[in-house]
């Protein structure tokens, strides 16, 4: 994800601030350690501030996350985010959610709570998954009204550390969705045929894209 896309999402929540139904935000992105930039910088401030949170769980969830002891987690999250495996990307997602969270937990009277709603990774160029399809669920909070006080002071509910535990959970069940078409039957027959539905419906040649299916030069795939 380059920094001119997460600059922009900031614009696009913020022209949804106003929703007050439930609406998904989704996201398909490069996931790679080499591309991380200055996003890569913002998801790992947003998690290391969290972690220096008193009685939380996020820390040790994470570290079950990433199949990590709590202890060592620190060195763990500095190996995990340079290296190309499940462990970056899950921990990629957490911090996008925490990006996300961060900002609507910022807003004093029109707050949302975000949840991973789903986390697929899939195969692009390199041999371990480098795309993420993500999809967040933002549900606004009731409208905040605050008690007359002098100088303004408000006291927000500290809820964004209990809202990220819940986003380390989900990005746990990461999808690898060519590992599940190659291993699982049924999986794959579901998928096929939606495709197909989706192309007939388009006017699309089913016999040319089974034929281009067959001759794929990475994955090829008969169709009976």
């Amino acid at each position: 994800m380059n920094y001119d896309l997460i600059s922009a999402i900031p614009t696009l929540l913020r022209h949804q601030m106003s929703a007050r139904s439930p609406w998904l935000l989704f996201l398909t992105t490069r996931a790679d350690p080499d591309l991380l930039g200055q996003p890569g910088i913002d998801f790992q401030n947003a998690i290391t501030q969290n972690l220096g949170i008193p009685q939380s769980d996020f820390g040790a969830t994470l570290a079950e996350c990433l199949g990590a002891q709590e202890t060592k987690l620190a060195t763990e999250l500095i190996i995990a985010w340079n290296t190309h495996d499940t462990r970056f990307l899950k921990l990629y997602s957490v911090g996008l959610g925490k990006f996300l969270l961060q900002f609507f937990c910022g807003q004093p009277n029109l707050p949302a709570n975000v949840e991973l709603a789903s986390v697929y990774a899939y195969r692009v160029y390199k041999d371990e998954p480098d795309m993420l399809a993500l999809a967040f669920r933002i549900i606004p909070d009731p409208l905040r009204v605050f008690r007359p006080s002098i100088g303004g002071a408000a006291v927000v509910p500290p809820l964004e550390p209990v809202r990220a535990v819940r986003v380390v959970q989900r990005a746990m069940r990461l999808c690898d969705i060519d590992d599940a078409l190659n291993n699982e039957a049924d999986v794959r027959a579901r998928a096929v045929a939606g495709t197909q539905k989706l192309l007939q419906e388009a006017n699309y040649d089913i016999g040319e894209w089974r034929n281009w299916l067959a001759q794929h030069e990475t994955r090829p795939m008969t169709i009976d």
